[in-house]
């Protein structure tokens, strides 16, 4: 079975679907990217996938952007409280996914500048099974909610309209 068939019997097993993001190109070494999208009330999430059957290699990715509303809150802080908070977040995502590859995305002008978000990724380096790519896709899920939920308590009031964080950087 290929990759690609893997994922969407596994997203269509727990009930998500699969799309073809239109004008979004693989990277190099890929030959394909799919977008697993679960809808709530609330935020359409999206795991961005990307695939290569020649090589039989599988990224998934989470890529968190902070709205503007949150990088201007996040601005505002004194320094040691912004990379307190930016290391809680760091921890806190590793805990949720220890298998994931976390960062910061964007270039801030400063050492404890503002990043333009977060992003966790799982990358295969053998096939993964249908419950393990089930429980991984579920994984970074939870991994949208916990930024959401890290930033709403650090900024009651600030979520929702608006000030809802982006899903890409």
């Amino acid at each position: 079975m290929k990759l690609l068939d893997l994922l969407e019997k596994t997203a269509k097993r727990i009930d998500l679907g699969v799309e073809e993001p239109q004008g979004v190109q693989p990277p190099p070494g890929f030959e394909w990217v799919r977008d697993v999208v679960a809808s709530t009330p609330f935020a359409r999430i999206v795991v961005r996938v990307f695939g290569s059957e020649r090589d039989q290699k599988m990224v998934l990715t989470m890529p968190i952007g902070f709205s503007d509303v949150h990088r201007k809150l996040l601005g505002e802080l004194p320094a040691n409280d912004r990379a307190a908070f930016l290391s809680k977040m760091y921890y806190s995502v590793v805990m949720m996914c220890p298998r994931c590859r976390v960062g910061f995305t964007g270039v801030p002008q400063e050492p404890l500048g503002v990043p333009e978000g977060i992003v966790a990724e799982i990358r295969y380096v053998e096939r993964p099974g249908v419950q393990q790519l089930a429980d991984d896709i579920i994984v970074l899920i939870n991994v949208f909610f916990l930024v959401n939920a890290l930033l709403a308590e650090k900024f009651p009031g600030s979520t929702g309209g608006q000030s809802a964080a982006s899903i890409y950087t």
